[in-house]
């Protein structure tokens, strides 16, 4: 399994500053909380085309964290909402490792 984050991405894409890419994952941490509630209630909602873009904008920053299973998890759940898919397997995965990912970082 792969770890919650992979520092040497982490680093690599923080120009090889640890407290930077450390100071960028306490960045997305306050926000990806937030966005996880918005994409919660926009399903709820029953709006998956705005669910679509809030992912979409999620994997981006998540492109640049080395948080590589929270990645994957979203682009798993984006896919099956953008297929039209039945998405609760995906979003319960999703919901975990973000939760993974906030607690890894509230210990770093």
């Amino acid at each position: 399994m792969e770890p919650i984050v992979d520092w040497d991405i982490s680093i690599r894409l923080a120009a090889n500053d640890i407290k930077h890419a450390k100071e960028y994952l306490n960045l997305l941490k306050n926000d990806i909380v937030f966005q996880k509630d918005n994409i919660k209630q926009l399903l709820k909602d029953n709006n998956t085309k705005l669910a679509c873009d809030e992912l979409h904008m999620l994997l981006g920053i998540l492109s640049y964290s080395g948080a590589l299973r929270l990645k994957s998890a979203t682009k798993s759940l984006y896919h099956a909402l953008l297929h039209q898919h039945d998405f609760k397997k995906e979003f319960d995965n999703f919901e975990t490792e973000l939760n993974c990912l906030v607690e890894y970082i509230d210990g770093c």
